[in-house]
């Protein structure tokens, strides 16, 4: 999957944002409310729309939700070299004007509209789809026991996986998935080096259940994904992002994925490089965006530039 450009227009607090020539492994950086959401959810109702048509509609609000700044122009994504209209006009005779997609059969194209996820962990209330099967993961990682299951079922992909919780989790030894005796429904079992027995359910921190979320996505497929991870951060230390930044950026190599996450952690931050960042701001309630790549930072590190206002926006004063 090569991408040379991404633009939207029109899509809630987005009127005109462009991204030429995005890395593979990207940080949309910004205050909380300044839009870093709705840029993921404007690349997840594109992708909607390719898969269920007018009913991506009112998944997402609806028309009036969507076209906040009431332009003439549709929502317009544009995706490297083609453009597509998605009409969601106000409604004319009772009847819903067709949404234009002109179908596109390049390989970069159609791996973005197969092979995209969306993922905020435990954020049930933006789930749009429900996804209940090991297939991959729904946004909110609900059904993160059926597909990291899947994972554990391969011994390749096992071995990685431990390999890789051994780096980020203290005295983590093994991992496994069972039956709940009660239920019968699947039950993630952590084993750690000194503990007698596994930790399992209200027993294993959320900490522990975002990484095994945020791995089980970025493997749960080796083709080439498109990566949307909100917020990665949530509930770890500053060496465990540290670890998980390196990984991703490994994958993005390895394996040809984009991953893309947005943050507004200063300890996240501190290990990326300018390329890697895009500030994000809000003026006038108009979400902007900002490539910094080749910005002088006069000498301070990248955390300290941004807190500082080097990169003009992307801080909440």
């Amino acid at each position: 999957m090569t991408i040379d450009s991404i633009n939207i227009n029109n899509f809630k607090s987005i009127r005109k944002l462009g991204i030429e020539k995005p890395g593979n492994f990207l940080v949309f950086v910004g205050a909380n409310a300044s839009g870093k959401s709705n840029i993921f959810e404007a690349l997840e109702f594109a992708n909607s729309v390719y898969k269920l048509g007018n009913e991506a509609i009112s998944l997402f609000g609806g028309n009036d939700e969507i076209r906040n700044f009431n332009l003439p122009m549709p929502f317009y994504f544009k995706f490297g070299n083609y453009d597509d209209f998605i009409d969601i006009e106000e409604k004319v005779d009772d009847h819903k004007r067709s949404i234009l997609l002109p179908l596109r059969n390049t390989s970069s194209y159609n791996q973005f509209t197969e092979n995209f996820s969306r993922i905020f962990y435990g954020k049930s209330q933006y789930v749009k789809i429900n996804i209940n099967d090991d297939s991959k993961l729904r946004l909110d990682c609900k059904n993160l026991e059926k597909v990291l299951g899947r994972l554990l079922s391969e011994r390749e992909k096992k071995e990685e996986i431990i390999e890789i919780l051994q780096t980020l989790i203290p005295e983590f030894n093994d991992i496994e998935i069972v039956k709940s005796e009660y239920s019968k429904e699947d039950r993630i079992n952590v084993y750690e080096k000194n503990a007698s027995k596994p930790f399992s359910g209200n027993l294993i921190s959320d900490g522990t259940y975002n990484i095994l979320s945020l791995i089980t996505a970025v493997l749960q497929n080796d083709e080439p994904q498109f990566l949307c991870i909100e917020e990665p951060e949530n509930g770890l230390n500053p060496k465990v992002v540290k670890e998980l930044v390196i990984f991703f950026r490994e994958q993005c190599e390895l394996n040809g994925h984009y991953i893309w996450l947005s943050t507004h952690s200063q300890s996240l931050v501190n290990v990326l490089s300018p390329k890697e960042i895009i500030i994000v701001d809000k003026k006038e309630g108009q979400t902007k965006i900002k490539q910094i790549d080749g910005l002088d930072l006069h000498g301070l590190k990248v955390d300290e530039a941004w807190l500082s206002n080097v990169f003009g926006g992307g801080i909440p004063w």
